[in-house]
């Protein structure tokens, strides 16, 4: 008999630990893995799955290294009813974790995201993002039903590739035009002459014919009147000179009329 009753309680004992199993409750985080450069962004997503529990309420701690990542946002998914207290909503950087709080109105029976982290990726190598044992998540009576193995992310991180730096076309050299300008020092004589010959002259007109001429007559005039002068211009010797040449002339025709005469 008391063989029996030892037999029902370990059946018992196994049999509610069989449905403690079934019921304890997961978080996920995927993609599980990926590969991201220095400078890249990513996101993961955060789900909740009760695994035969109803969740009414989930506080989810993610943490990650701070050598290699660096959370830059978090968006809860739809329906869920953020906690702002402190304890239960922050993200810090500098010691790498996250910590997310929030209800859900009428409870979720399957599996179901609770948000969106987004990383940054600072440093290459390979950077773990994982599940906090501390994670909470609690049915109808308030009961933590969080169990592990706890999920993971595995990130690798490389270095930007570098890139040669861009070459320079050269510019294309523009061709100047000779100057059109004639170096009188370069030219020779009879270069010159063709280009005095090939000159066209100017126009002629009857206005410059008659300024011409009476510029002749003026020289003409000027000359004679300093021939008669002795090139004094002055009236009186001129007189005197008109005079004695008048007086040679008479007398050369005197001379060759008596002459005549006495033939």
């Amino acid at each position: 008999m008391s063989k029996n009753k030892v037999f029902i309680a370990a059946a018992a004992i196994g049999l509610l630990s069989a449905i403690q199993v079934y019921a304890a409750a997961g978080v996920s985080l995927s993609p599980a893995t990926m590969e991201k450069k220095i400078g890249e962004t990513f996101t993961l997503t955060v789900s909740i799955n009760p695994q035969g529990s109803k969740i009414y309420t989930a506080k989810t701690i993610i943490k990650y290294p701070t050598d290699s990542l660096e959370v830059r946002s978090w968006n809860f998914a739809a329906n869920w009813q953020p906690l702002s207290q402190p304890g239960y909503d922050s993200i810090d950087n500098k010691s790498g974790v996250v910590t997310k709080t929030a209800g859900y109105p009428g409870g979720i029976s399957g599996a179901t995201n609770f948000g969106v982290i987004t990383f940054a990726a600072k440093k290459s190598g390979t950077a773990t993002v994982s599940v906090d044992g501390e994670t909470i998540i609690l049915d109808a009576e308030s009961k933590n039903v969080s169990a592990g193995p706890y999920a993971s992310s595995v990130v690798s991180i490389t270095a930007k590739p570098i890139l040669p730096p861009p070459t320079s076309k050269p510019k294309p050299k523009t061709e100047t035009a000779p100057s059109q300008k004639t170096n009188r020092s370069n030219v020779s004589p009879v270069s010159e002459v063709i280009l005095i010959a090939t000159t066209t002259p100017p126009a002629v007109t009857s206005s410059d014919l008659d300024a011409s001429a009476a510029a002749a007559n003026v020289a003409k005039s000027s000359g004679f009147l300093s021939l008669i002068t002795l090139g004094t211009d002055n009236s009186v010797i001129g007189v005197l000179v008109g005079l004695v040449i008048l007086a040679v002339i008479w007398y050369i025709i005197w001379f060759a009329t008596r002459r005549r005469r006495s033939q």
